[in-house]
């Protein structure tokens, strides 16, 4: 049985590597992740009942491979941790793209602003026109300066 399992983990991940040194070298360590991954589950109070369909022949060493790649042997502590590092790390993702998206639209940066959302130095802004100008030459409309510009972080 074990030697089962063995060879349908290295038919999913040891076998996918190729004949070069990175590779190989990269398999090999993917595929120890993998082996210790499944026997700490394996060794769960909770996956006793997969062990024990296991052994009786309900379940395929394929099948207990695929629900280890799955997450499905991890304990549910676990999992929530994972699904909510996840769920983090897509948001943080998504505030990169607003962020990049947002920063390349502004055309300046002064690094003596200091960025309204997280009050650091530096930051970029986008020019507004306004009307000002020196007194003795009245009101003349101009781009200078960052009165009620767009600012974000640089």
């Amino acid at each position: 049985l074990a030697q089962q399992i063995e060879a349908a983990l290295f038919a999913k991940v040891g076998g996918s590597a190729t004949a070069q040194t990175e590779d190989m070298t990269e398999g090999c360590r993917f595929y120890t992740v993998r082996v210790r991954a499944l026997l700490r589950g394996v060794r769960l109070r909770e996956n006793q009942s997969i062990l024990a369909l296991l052994f009786e022949g309900r379940l395929s060493p394929e099948h207990v491979v695929q629900l280890e790649a799955s997450g499905g042997m991890l304990p549910e502590g676990q999992r929530k941790r994972l699904a909510e590092h996840e769920l983090q790390a897509a948001e943080r993702a998504a505030q990169e793209v607003r962020a990049s998206r947002s920063v390349s639209c502004f055309p300046y940066f002064n690094d003596k602003l200091q960025c309204p959302g997280c009050d650091a130095w530096g930051a970029r802004f986008d020019r507004i026109p306004h009307v000002g100008g020196h007194h003795a030459l009245g009101k003349t409309a101009g781009l200078a300066g960052t009165d009620h510009a767009r600012i974000a972080c640089g």
